[in-house]
C-alpha cells in the first residue's frame, strides 16, 4: 500500500497479483494523496523534531482530532 501510494482499498486489491512484480506496481503508483505520502511526511515530521516521537495510537488521535477541526 506504502509502495503504489494507495488511496482506496480497490487500489491495493487491483494490484496485490503484482507483487513480485516490480515496474508493473510502480506503474500503479499513484500521485498526489496516499499511504507512502502520509508515511513520508510523518517521517519528516518525526526528523524535525528528533527525541519527540509518539506511539501510533496518540498520532492517530492526534490526526483524527486536527482532522475534525478542518
Amino acid at each position: 500500500m506504502v509502495f503504489i501510494n494507495a488511496q482506496t482499498n480497490h487500489d491495493y486489491l487491483a494490484t496485490k497479483p503484482y507483487y513480485h512484480d516490480y515496474d508493473r506496481l510502480l506503474s500503479f503508483r499513484r500521485p498526489g494523496r496516499g499511504v507512502r505520502t502520509l508515511f513520508l511526511e510523518l517521517l519528516d515530521t518525526l526528523a524535525q523534531t528528533p527525541g519527540s516521537t509518539i506511539l501510533m495510537g496518540e498520532f492517530n488521535k492526534l490526526f483524527r482530532q486536527n482532522a475534525s477541526a478542518d
